[in-house]
């Protein structure tokens, strides 16, 4: 994938994300289907990787294998997943009660996590091996 195509993933994929979430707060989305936060956890996890892809590949120098480029992504997901699982708790903000916090919040990493892994893995399905 050459590096206006990688933008243009990118793009598309937060154009998707915004629309989805100024949608869901119009209809209340977030409070009337149970599963929608967990929709929108998993586009934000696949928007972290192919961001973080997309910097690896065009931005820097070195070149990262498949396993260190692997690691680089869980990382990067795990941390943006914590940081607004954090932001959440600091600000009062989760969608669920105390006594369900730590499932959601597990939940909320799980689907952030799985995102990262299927636009990696269609990341690579289209980026042609190198010679």
């Amino acid at each position: 994938m050459n590096k206006n195509q990688g933008l243009a993933y990118i793009a598309g994929l937060i154009v998707i994300i915004a629309v989805l979430h100024f949608v869901a707060l119009y209809f209340h989305l977030y409070w009337s289907l149970w599963w929608f936060d967990i929709v929108m956890h998993f586009l934000g996890g696949a928007w972290v990787a192919a961001f973080t892809l997309w910097y690896l590949s065009h931005s820097l120098q070195s070149t990262y294998g498949k396993m260190k480029g692997a690691g680089v992504i869980v990382l990067a997901t795990l941390c943006v997943g914590i940081l607004w699982e954090v932001y959440e708790y600091f600000f009062g903000i989760s969608l669920v009660g105390k006594d369900a916090y730590i499932v959601d919040t597990t939940l909320d990493i799980i689907m952030d996590l799985t995102g990262a892994l299927t636009a990696s893995a269609l990341f690579i399905s289209r980026t042609p091996a190198s010679p």
